[in-house]
């Protein structure tokens, strides 16, 4: 099974650290470019890295709870100091850490560096005057998720917008109580 990762407004705070704010806070606006394509083409960030200090923000009235895992952009992860240590050694291959500090504490991002594979024969592609558009639908190749050990990943055909886990991905958080994201198990659904 496969799922998109969604936030939680109404219950948890969530990391709002978008490619600006990044490279000001890294002191060099040079990585904008950097930073807004590293979705698109799972490019290194770590060789340009420092560790930032940010905070986590409400995303509703209700959502004040501090989460162990939130999104961030379509780029990756925010893991507290308690989900870095149950989930490092599963994401190693799937991206790498970026140290931060969160509201005092220190934290990691995770930046996504890979693709799952789709399965062609049941994705369905959108098309608007005869280019690629999208896609209508979306199925993962799941045989292929399994033998590559994929736990978080981005789709290339939905437009690496979007992050999506596997089922052993949600299984960890759950054995180790990791609260913050949602799976859905609608992959194109765009509400919470």
């Amino acid at each position: 099974m496969v799922y998109q990762l969604k936030h939680i407004p109404k219950t948890y705070k969530a990391l709002q650290l978008d490619v600006m704010t990044i490279a000001e806070k890294l002191g060099d606006y040079g990585l904008i470019t950097t930073l807004m394509n590293a979705p698109l083409t799972g490019e290194s960030l770590a060789g340009k890295w420092k560790s930032i200090e940010t905070s986590l923000q409400s995303l509703s009235a209700s959502g004040n709870n501090t989460p162990d895992i939130s999104l961030w952009d379509s780029q990756g992860l925010y893991l507290s100091a308690k989900a870095y240590d149950a989930l490092a050694d599963a994401l190693k291959d799937d991206g790498e850490f970026l140290s931060i500090v969160v509201d005092g504490e220190p934290a990691y991002l995770f930046n996504c560096r890979v693709f799952g594979q789709e399965d062609l024969s049941l994705t369905e592609r959108k098309y608007l005057d005869g280019e690629p558009d999208g896609v209508a639908s979306l199925v993962f190749d799941e045989a292929e998720l399994g033998k590559s050990n994929r736990h978080v990943f981005r789709s290339k055909l939905q437009g690496c917008t979007t992050l999506y886990a596997s089922d052993k991905f949600k299984q960890l958080c759950e054995k180790h109580n990791l609260n913050g994201v949602r799976f859905d198990t609608d992959l194109l659904n765009i509400f919470d």
